[in-house]
């Protein structure tokens, strides 16, 4: 009785994760055809489907695959990462611009297309990136100050 319990469930993990495999497939199609800006949203979805199935469905086939990374058919982790890299980085110069032209007001606002590396450091800053006078940017190499605060 347990055996046939136990089948049943290792066949509907792998029957769920499939489904959302399949729509990761589908949203990796659009995003081949899609502008690197929209592109890159549908990367991040990609990404956070196969999450999904490792965290949910960790006894799925898929779910193995994905952790120990393995291609699956076409599609890897690794891969999905260094396509949606591909699309931030062609959409990054013109941001990067922008933020230097229109100073922080904007990239505090959200009403720029910011990198994502520029996203995470001032996230862990608590703030905006580090700017000098006139919208100039900083230093990219340099840790933040230990308290937290960005210097004049």
């Amino acid at each position: 009785m347990l055996l046939a319990e136990a089948a049943c469930t290792t066949v509907d993990n792998n029957a769920a994760a499939n489904k959302i495999f399949v729509e990761t497939g589908q949203l990796l199609k659009g995003a081949a055809l899609a502008t690197p800006a929209d592109a890159i949203q549908l990367y991040e979805q990609a990404i956070q489907n196969l999450d999904r199935i490792v965290a949910t469905y960790p006894q799925s086939t898929l779910a193995v695959q994905i952790i120990s990374g393995q291609s699956i058919g076409e599609v890897s982790r690794a891969g999905i990462a260094q396509a949606l890299f591909k699309a931030q980085q062609s959409v990054s110069p013109r941001s990067l611009h922008e933020v230097a032209r229109v100073g922080p007001a904007a990239l505090r606002s959200g009403r720029l297309l910011i990198p994502h590396v520029v996203r995470v450091i001032a996230q862990a800053w608590g703030r905006r990136p580090a700017t000098r006078g006139r919208g100039s940017v900083g230093h990219a190499g340099t840790p933040p100050p230990a308290d937290g605060t960005i210097p004049p």
